[in-house]
């Protein structure tokens, strides 16, 4: 049986050379958790996301959907049976490219998955490998179904249904409850508008501008499982101009963000640019998320 294996990052595959396991690599080389997302992984979701890494995030030499086609999909699409070892973090980054993992292998019944657990910012030895795949959490057809159907919530225009996945649904992935809710809080807080990351940094930046560097390092500091990575936060504060703004690479606060972080101002009540979380789009959709309450306004 043909084995592949699955990699989060170009990082993890120069530590997967040092291995001696069988097989060939292919790097996940997408941020599922962020931009505009559809069910099916057709030429308009490609197409959708290019336009996404090349704007916002500064990527112009990014094209998921030529290398996608080039190096994923004629593996998925060959009939011969294969073994695939899915090697991710416990992060919520991690978590959307295992459910869309899922979806697309969900209807491959000869095939065998394995999800295996990779430390975060952590050299693996050698030895590493071929221990952590001798302790792999096998992934049957019931869970790819029910990995299919969170991506189907996840990308849905309604959060509501991966609202209901925090009390109805569980798969065998590290730390999937926390990033169930992570994901919701990335929808804005009803009090003021900013979602849980744009939070974070308004509180950094209430006591004054910090430059580019510290206020990234400290958001990465204190992430609670979001996995985002420096340009992943820079695209949330930059969907809103009116309340942060960066000069001279430092941040601050407007006199507008300041009343927001006072509660006395909707950061979404003029000039967002609009961001997808999923498949919500914050301040069009009208969804807001506080603690465990969903609400649409």
């Amino acid at each position: 049986m043909i084995i592949y294996h699955l990699l989060n990052g170009d990082s993890l595959l120069q530590d997967w050379k040092s291995s001696a396991l069988e097989g060939q690599a292919f790097v996940w080389r997408e941020c599922f958790c962020e931009g505009p997302l559809t069910t099916e992984l057709d030429a308009s979701f490609w197409e959708s996301r290019n336009t996404f890494l090349q704007t916002p995030l500064s990527a112009p030499k990014a094209n998921p959907g030529e290398y996608f086609a080039a190096n994923f999909f004629p593996l998925l699409n060959a009939p011969e049976p294969k073994t695939w070892y899915l090697w991710f973090d416990n992060d919520l980054f991690c978590l959307v490219h295992l459910l869309a993992i899922c979806h697309l292998l969900k209807s491959r019944s000869q095939d065998k998955v394995f999800f295996c657990e990779v430390p975060l910012k952590t050299t693996l030895s050698p030895a590493w490998w071929t221990t952590a795949r001798d302790a792999v959490v096998p992934l049957d057809a019931s869970v790819l179904k029910a990995g299919s159907l969170a991506w189907e919530a996840y990308t849905s225009p309604s959060p509501f249904d991966w609202y209901n996945q925090i009390q109805h649904l569980t798969l065998p992935f590290p730390q999937f409850q926390r990033n169930l809710r992570l994901h919701l809080s990335r929808l804005p807080h009803p009090a003021h508008g900013l979602n849980k990351p744009q939070e974070m940094a308004a509180a950094l930046l209430a006591h004054g501008p910090l430059a580019d560097r510290d206020l990234i390092r400290s958001l990465l500091q204190n992430d609670p499982g979001f996995g985002l990575g420096d340009a992943l936060f820079r695209y949330h504060l930059a969907s809103l101009p009116t309340v942060f703004q960066v000069e001279n690479d430092k941040w601050n606060l407007t006199p507008f963000g300041q009343q927001v972080i006072s509660r006395n101002a909707d950061a979404l009540a003029d000039g967002f640019r609009p961001y997808a979380v999923g498949g919500v789009t914050p301040g069009y959709d009208n969804w807001r998320f506080e603690g465990k309450i969903l609400t649409h306004e």
